[in-house]
């Protein structure tokens, strides 16, 4: 009985054999709309699926019957229509705020997840650092993505001892500003002597950071003694008195 009641079902389901045949129009990459519209109009039943599918969400991604076959007049057509990807790369929203990311994240059918403010990123209050699963990972549609977001804060190195250049450099990447000022030191010429924050104090992104830099000492002056002059001793000699002559008149 039950065999005799599936046969019977399949002869019902199955179009009458003296129907003109039709060929099945080809409905690939058309929104699914436009593709049931288009199979009824030749006399055919669509009946559409969902699937995944790296195309564009409502769009039909196969069939069958394939175009052109030729098919009984009231014949159905299965057709896939996409719903989009089930999984997608996640993007790089380094630098992102995070409105910016939320609507980054919503156009590839993702959410915003567990917020976490994070210390010494370079970028300033409020800006996406690294995302949680990391950039470039494949996720899952509808996955929550951690977003891990600049507190605005940068832990101070230590910098003594290093050159001005080398010190001026690790400051900067951490967004931090430079003022120098030199003294007359020994040490190495252009070693930082001092910094204005100790190292591992906590400060706000784009603090200036006052470095005291060693330079030579000036030369010291050697006094010199001045030449003895030689004194010479003159005898002066009184010249005789000058004769007088008288004139007599």
């Amino acid at each position: 009985l039950a065999l005799i009641g599936v046969a019977g079902k399949a002869l019902l389901d199955r179009p009458p054999q003296d129907q003109p045949k039709v060929a099945v129009p080809s409905v690939v990459d058309l929104p699914v709309d436009t593709a049931e519209a288009k199979i009824r109009a030749a006399g055919l039943v669509p009946q559409p699926t969902d699937v995944a599918s790296a195309k564009e969400v409502g769009l039909v991604v196969d069939q069958d019957p394939g175009a052109t076959e030729m098919v009984a007049r009231g014949s159905k057509v299965a057709l896939s229509v996409s719903t989009g990807p089930d999984t997608v790369d996640l993007p790089d929203l380094n630098g992102f705020t995070q409105d910016e990311a939320a609507t980054r994240l919503a156009a590839l059918n993702l959410k915003v997840g567990t917020i976490k403010e994070v210390d010494d990123t370079g970028l300033d209050k409020g800006k996406v650092s690294t995302t949680t699963p990391a950039a470039g990972e494949s996720v899952p549609v509808d996955s929550a993505i951690g977003l891990n977001v600049s507190s605005g804060k940068v832990t101070v190195p230590d910098v003594v001892g290093k050159t001005r250049n080398e010190a001026a450099d690790m400051l900067g990447e951490l967004g931090l500003s430079v003022k120098t000022t030199y003294v007359d030191s020994t040490e190495p010429e252009n070693s930082v002597l001092k910094q204005s924050i100790k190292a591992k104090t906590k400060v706000d992104d784009g603090s200036t950071i006052t470095l005291t830099i060693a330079q030579p000492p000036p030369p010291v002056q050697t006094p010199t003694t001045a030449p003895t002059t030689a004194t010479s001793t003159a005898t002066a000699t009184t010249p005789p008195p000058t004769g007088t002559t008288t004139t007599t008149p």
